[in-house]
């Protein structure tokens, strides 16, 4: 019996499928870094990247209604992505009218643990005067808090500044440090 190497890939994937929810393979709790995970984390994680798919297109029909209802269920949650897709949701006016008070919102829950996208958002904001009033200097702080996290975009935005003079005052040298 002659078996051809597409044949042969597509038992082996299917033995591995199978045995892959056998409960002798389950994982122990010392290969998860002893970190129990409940059921509610579990859903939480199924709706984060059923949000995402709905948000990208990502195999299911784009609908920004359904990922952002997604998005704040699991925000509500401590999600900090979550809470910051919420936020950038409200903030294009993705799946609802746009919000700049409720897009804050959202990146404050997420700036309560120094999510550094949020920072540089709210930064972001600041800096076009969207929802809150123009500061360059309140601006150059959210991006600092970024940036020293290593967000590139509040990186660059930082240096910006600096070249520039808003927000701060002008430095050549500390601008080129930003924009390494």
């Amino acid at each position: 019996m002659k078996f051809s190497f597409k044949r042969i890939t597509v038992i082996a994937t299917i033995f591995s499928l199978t045995t892959s929810f056998l409960p002798s393979c389950k994982q122990t709790s010392s290969t998860l870094n002893n970190q129990k995970i409940t059921n509610s984390e579990i859903a939480d994680m199924d709706n984060f990247a059923q949000a995402k798919a709905y948000y990208t297109g990502n195999g299911v029909e784009q609908n920004f209604q359904r990922a952002l209802g997604l998005y704040k269920k699991v925000a509500q949650q401590g999600h900090l992505e979550a809470q910051h897709m919420a936020g950038v949701m409200y903030y294009r006016g993705e799946g609802t009218n746009q919000n700049y008070k409720k897009s804050i919102k959202w990146y404050r829950k997420a700036l309560e643990n120094d999510f550094a996208p949020a920072q540089f958002n709210l930064g972001v904001m600041y800096t076009k005067g969207r929802g809150v009033p123009q500061d360059y200097k309140i601006a150059a702080d959210w991006y600092e808090k970024s940036a020293i996290q290593g967000y590139a975009p509040a990186q660059h935005n930082l240096g910006t500044f600096y070249r520039d003079g808003k927000g701060v005052t002008q430095n050549y040298a500390t601008a080129m440090k930003w924009f390494k």
